[in-house]
């Protein structure tokens, strides 16, 4: 019950909520234990941020060995997008603690922002080894 409420505070606030679009049990359970200390949930969103950059890596990687490494025209392609998408993710959640003083509840928002950007992230690059495997696929059997 907790969770619920925190989530629809969150929510309300203009909050992206990771947890509500994907199931982490280890997010949920984190926020359980955490409960309203807004600093011991952020450090929750800082574990979810770390295993979903790992999750983004592998999928990175993957995608990477489909078109053929980053030598190949997609691979450069791909690699400019990804450098660009570093600059958007650093700047992206920074406005939640640009103002001076920002405070507890600024930080847990910008790493709540954080991690949902690199959750997204990861979906998206998995999708792209997917569509390039089944292109690759599609390609061979003609």
């Amino acid at each position: 019950m907790k969770r619920v409420i925190f989530a629809v505070l969150l929510g309300s606030l203009g909050v992206p909520i990771a947890a509500a679009d994907r199931s982490h049990p280890d997010l949920e359970s984190c926020i359980e234990e955490a409960g309203p200390v807004d600093l011991s949930v952020r450090d929750c969103y800082v574990e979810l941020a770390a295993s979903e950059d790992a999750r983004l890596n592998q999928a990175w990687r993957d995608l990477m060995t489909v078109v053929g490494g980053k030598s190949s025209a997609q691979g450069a392609a791909l690699l400019a997008e990804q450098r660009a998408w570093l600059i958007y993710r650093d700047a992206a959640c920074w406005h939640y603690v640009s103002s001076t003083p920002s405070g507890t509840l600024d930080r847990l928002q910008q790493q709540m922002c954080y991690s949902e950007i690199i959750s997204q992230r990861a979906d998206y690059v998995e999708e792209l080894a997917s569509m390039y495997l089944g292109m690759m696929r599609a390609q061979s059997e003609d």
